[in-house]
């Protein structure tokens, strides 16, 4: 099966009832021939509403904003996506702690992350590209090794290659997973949505809250999503608190503007790495 390339999650994911989805940890995995950590929304989008009016005015409840949230991302073309993480469960070593700032450019069909993690000091970098139906990806050998999960011997070999994979290989799904705008909508999960009391500025914008809550064997864990409380309610900013100290955020903002992506001018072909 390979050995796993470890990407962070963003968040946890549960349905509608608080159930936990299994598995759905902050990082998903990558196998050479097994998807793992694929995700799946919430919230059935046959269900959303409508219409730009109805969104628009769809403010009663925490169920309702949220749908109405998803529906207004699912409409847009593009979005940039500032990721924070950090704790023990960022690094591929999941007893370490670790941050990690993701930046992405997500387009309709292509999109772009940036990636910076930090471990012990030392900082790494790595880029990750879905373009023309492929996706790549590139990062140092500290990025590949204590990040992705490389052996030290691969990371060292394939630092600074472009290693490419296609939408035929199980790893495709979850590599690509929040780059590109169809998958955007399904980062924005919370479990029993409550929407808050009033409303808040967030990066000078004025927002309402909607506040997810799931209790597991170790405590509680909690999501707040902020969305703008006039107009079409697109995402503004999300924060996600962990039992184990964790902690991320995604700040949303340059909706629909213009996202170029261009493929590396030679990769090599990831299912050839052994990783």
């Amino acid at each position: 099966m390979g050995k796993v390339i470890e990407v962070p999650r963003r968040r946890n994911s549960w349905n509608q009832q608080g159930e936990k989805h299994t598995p759905r940890s902050w990082r998903r995995c990558i196998h050479a021939g097994v998807v793992g950590g694929a995700l799946v929304s919430a919230i059935n989008f046959s269900l959303l509403l409508s219409s730009a009016a109805e969104v628009s005015a769809a403010t009663g409840s925490g169920v309702t904003l949220l749908r109405a949230s998803e529906a207004a991302t699912a409409h847009e073309q593009s979005v940039h996506v500032v990721s924070f993480q950090s704790g023990t469960n960022v690094s591929a070593n999941a007893t370490v702690n670790a941050t990690v700032t993701i930046v992405t450019d997500a387009g309709s069909s292509e999109g772009i992350q940036r990636v910076t993690f930090e471990q012990g000091g030392t900082v790494g970098h790595e880029t990750v590209e879905v373009t023309g139906g492929e996706a790549y990806f590139s990062g140092d050998p500290f990025t590949l090794e204590n990040f992705n999960g490389f052996s030290a011997a691969a990371a060292a070999r394939y630092a600074g290659t472009w290693l490419e994979v296609s939408p035929s290989e199980g790893a495709f799904a979850s590599l690509t997973s929040a780059v590109t705008m169809s998958t955007i909508p399904a980062q924005i999960v919370l479990p029993k949505p409550e929407l808050l009391k009033g409303e808040a500025t967030v990066s000078g914008i004025r927002v309402r809250g909607i506040r997810g809550v799931v209790s597991t064997h170790s405590g509680k864990e909690t999501g707040v999503l902020y969305v703008r409380s006039t107009g079409s309610p697109l995402p503004v900013k999300l924060t996600s608190s962990l039992v184990n100290g964790g902690h991320g955020s995604d700040v949303f903002s340059k909706w629909n503007e213009a996202v170029t992506v261009t493929a590396p001018a030679s990769s090599t072909p990831f299912s050839s790495t052994g990783q």
